[in-house]
């Protein structure tokens, strides 16, 4: 396994939380093994991009050859104490060790990303799961991330309870129009 400083190994439990009120939510996955939790905090659209980087990853876990089944370790084991670490992620990698038959996650937090990242760059967290547990994580993903605002049909955009202004409906949002600009104005 890669050099990371918090090495967690084979866990006993990871989940997908969302936390607070549609439109004011954080979000995070837990992690925790028989002696640590951590909280690894991110926005919806990581957790979002990371239940879908999983799901590839389990696609061709199914089309390649089967991948050694591995029993899922009793989440019942876990840490259920504080957290030991708790960071905001700036960087997700995802791996797959065909001889131990889990899936590798690494974490590395904003504030150590400072410095250019090489091969050799430790990750803050490092961990290991089963396949099992990365299928009922992407499924707790989809709940997490569609619980929240619905989105416009024709923007996109997360529609409010106090209502929306769809750009694409005749045009009424509300945005501030920028000012025009006179020939004698300069131009950044």
């Amino acid at each position: 396994m890669p050099d990371s400083r918090h090495p967690f190994g084979l866990l006993n439990r990871i989940q997908a939380e969302a936390l607070g009120e549609p439109g004011q939510r954080t979000f995070r996955i837990r992690i925790a093994n028989e002696r640590s939790t951590a909280s690894l905090w991110m926005e919806k659209v990581q957790l979002a991009d990371l239940g879908r980087a999983i799901e590839t990853w389990l696609g061709r876990l199914q089309r390649g050859r089967s991948a050694r089944d591995v029993a899922t370790p009793d989440e019942t084991l876990a840490y259920t104490g504080s957290d030991v670490v708790e960071f905001r992620v700036g960087q997700l990698a995802l791996g797959f060790d065909e001889r131990a038959g889990t899936f590798l996650l690494l974490a590395y937090a904003v504030e150590d990303m400072t410095e250019p990242m090489t091969e050799d760059t430790p990750a803050t967290i490092s961990c290991q799961t089963t396949p099992d547990q990365f299928r009922s994580l992407t499924q707790e993903i989809t709940r997490v991330v569609n619980a929240g605002r619905p989105l416009c049909p024709l923007c996109g955009q997360p529609m409010d309870t106090a209502g929306h202004a769809c750009i694409r409906a005749n045009g009424h949002m509300k945005q501030p129009i920028p000012p025009a600009q006179t020939d004698d104005e300069e131009q950044p």
